[in-house]
């Protein structure tokens, strides 16, 4: 026999033990449903909520099956209303918690499927793509320490191109899991690209009497570098230097290293004729290192240039080391253009200053890569002789990841 009752909404246990108090526990919960009567239509705020439980009860057995030995058991027999209640009670929380993890696990997959997505969006140049379909192959495959290694290098300004190259001298294929992820730790992986790809300077190799000179735009921070290479020299490669100023003009930086060469008792001459320089390179013969300090100027002022290079063009290529200075707080167009216009003269690496006062340091590799000249030096503050980093794999990958 089926039975339907209603309950005022209460906990589903209170339920359960009324209709024993009631039924015994000779019934089966068939159904549960929580169910709303509106006793006033025109005010829905009022109505109230019910609990209808259809339950089914066995039709009296036979008088023979019931009249049996009270010694046959002497177990209690275990209600058979409550075990199904609790059954259909569990079914119905275990589906709620089956539904809730499907949907979480749907959201999570359109989330990671959605961030791959952001990650390899490429961007177009002149209407056609900038990376070719190998390239974007590549970058499909990526795990997600490259893929991370990705966006970081395309938030500091590094050219897609150029972060698909690194990429592929930084990772190796993980046949197991069929991606490709970096062999080491980002600064170790970055390093060992950066070998591959680009080249680096070192003044402190040099075996014989090297004239350094740092040429640029004003503002760029020369005389300080000057100082601080200066002072590497000196102090950590124990090398013999003199210093010779052509900047006449601009007497407060040319007297602020002037001073600070004299703590280090490093000679210091002033020219301002070819003659005069001449006779300070004959009275630092001795030394190891000669640096030349140049004032500033316009790179389209084309008769002041010609006058530099005139005053070096008595000394012996072999001997000359002539570094194109520039910030990173440049813009990479503004770099390459001092760059095409200087490089019909005698142009021997780069120096890069002032790496502390901009995030968008990915323009030093998209210059390294079109110019293929080699890096001599980075500098990342004021402070003298610190904040100087010799131009190697390892501190290149530093500056990027800061």
């Amino acid at each position: 026999m089926i039975i339907r009752r209603i309950f005022p909404a209460k906990d589903i246990v209170e339920i359960h033990e009324e209709l024993r108090r009631i039924y015994g526990n000779n019934f089966v919960v068939i159904e549960i449903n929580r169910v709303k009567e509106k006793s006033l239509p025109f005010l829905p705020f009022l109505a109230k909520e019910y609990t209808e439980v259809i339950i089914e009860i066995p039709d009296e057995e036979p008088i023979q099956k019931q009249r049996k030995p009270i010694k046959e058991s002497s177990q209690k027999a275990t209600p058979l209303g409550e075990s199904s209640f609790k059954e259909a009670l569990e079914k119905e929380l275990l589906l709620k918690s089956l539904e809730e993890l499907k949907k979480e696990l749907a959201t999570l997959k359109e989330a990671l499927s959605k961030q791959k997505v952001k990650k390899i969006n490429l961007t177009w140049d002149k209407g056609k793509p900038k990376l070719d379909k190998e390239d974007e192959k590549f970058l499909n495959q990526l795990g997600d320490e490259a893929l991370n290694l990705f966006d970081l290098l395309l938030e500091k300004g590094v050219d897609e191109k150029l972060i698909v190259e690194i990429l592929k001298h930084a990772t190796g294929f993980d046949i197991e899991n069929k991606i490709f992820d970096l062999k080491d730790q980002p600064l170790n992986a970055l390093a060992t690209a950066f070998e591959e790809l680009f080249t680096f300077g070192r003044l402190e190799n040099s075996e014989e009497q090297t004239i350094v000179s740092l040429i640029g735009p004003t503002g760029v921070g020369k005389t300080t570098t000057i100082a601080k290479i200066v002072s590497n020299l000196v102090l950590n490669h124990n090398k013999k230097v003199g210093v010779i100023s052509l900047d006449t003009f601009r007497v407060g930086g040319t007297q602020r290293l002037e001073n600070y060469l004299k703590v280090l008792e490093i000679p210091f001459r002033k020219a301002d004729t070819k003659k005069a320089f001449d006779v300070a390179l004959e009275d630092f013969s001795d030394k190891d290192f000669i640096f030349v300090d140049i004032a500033g100027r316009s790179i389209y002022d084309e008769l002041s240039w010609k006058e530099v290079f005139n005053i070096f063009s008595s000394l012996e290529e072999e001997k000359l080391k002539i570094l194109l200075t520039v910030s990173f707080t440049m813009s990479e167009d503004t770099i390459l253009e001092i760059y095409n216009h200087l490089k019909r003269y005698k142009l021997d690496g780069w120096v890069f200053t002032k790496a502390d006062e901009t995030r968008k340091r990915g323009v030093i590799l998209n210059v390294l890569a079109k110019t293929q000249m080699p890096l001599f030096y980075i500098t990342n503050g004021q402070k003298v002789p610190h904040n100087l980093l010799v131009g190697s794999p390892i501190n290149l990958a530093k500056v990027i990841l800061e």
